[in-house]
């Protein structure tokens, strides 16, 4: 019973995001693509858990994790902003929902959220092209046992909004989440021709 109120809970909150299949229109905890972070965090809130990807020469775009007790629905918030951008330009916006005991406990528990907010999102992103990539391995773990499920929606302009479950392994560390994310173009083309080439 748990379950499906979170469920439900979910799915009504999402639907409230956009009403068009334009990722400037998605919000996640009223933020969207497009906007200045700086409308929302301090310069010191964005550059505090500040990361660029370990395995890329790339140095184009970098992400940030940021915690906030006025999250209403994400433990975290992750953002990706082109390097030395002094107006922080928001080029992807990700919400986290971490497993825990009174919520979503496992991998079983996430991909039966993820089901149900797909549904929702078929229904939102009617001309978008859907694609599910299950059982994809984490680039990061060398140990091959870290994945990660996931629907994409990938948009004429390349940007992509997506749901995943990320399980992660014990030696690759990590928190298994339930994640809902949106992607500029930019950023897409980046992640998929640049940042590992």
């Amino acid at each position: 019973m748990r379950v499906f109120a979170i469920v439900l809970f979910l799915i009504f909150s999402f639907q409230s995001w956009t009403k068009a299949d334009d990722i400037r229109d998605f919000q996640i905890e009223g933020i969207s693509v497009g906007d200045s972070a700086l409308e929302y965090f301090s310069e010191v809130e964005l550059n505090k858990n500040k990361q660029y990807y370990k395995n890329s020469k790339s140095k184009t775009f970098f992400l940030t994790n940021v915690y906030s007790s006025n999250f209403k629905k994400y433990d975290n918030i992750m953002f990706h902003f082109k390097d030395n951008d002094p107006e922080y330009i928001i080029h992807s916006i990700a919400g986290a929902i971490y497993f825990k005991d009174d919520g979503i406990k496992n991998i079983e528990d996430c991909m039966i959220q993820r089901k149900e907010i797909d549904t929702d999102f078929q229904k939102l992103f009617k001309n978008s092209v859907r694609t599910i990539k299950d059982n994809n391995p984490h680039e990061g773990d060398p140990t091959g046992n870290t994945f990660e499920h996931a629907v994409y929606y990938w948009f004429a302009d390349t940007s992509v909004a997506f749901i995943s479950c990320n399980d992660y392994s014990k030696s690759f560390g990590g928190n298994n989440h339930l994640k809902v994310a949106v992607v500029s173009s930019d950023l897409s083309y980046w992640l998929n021709n640049i940042a590992y080439d």
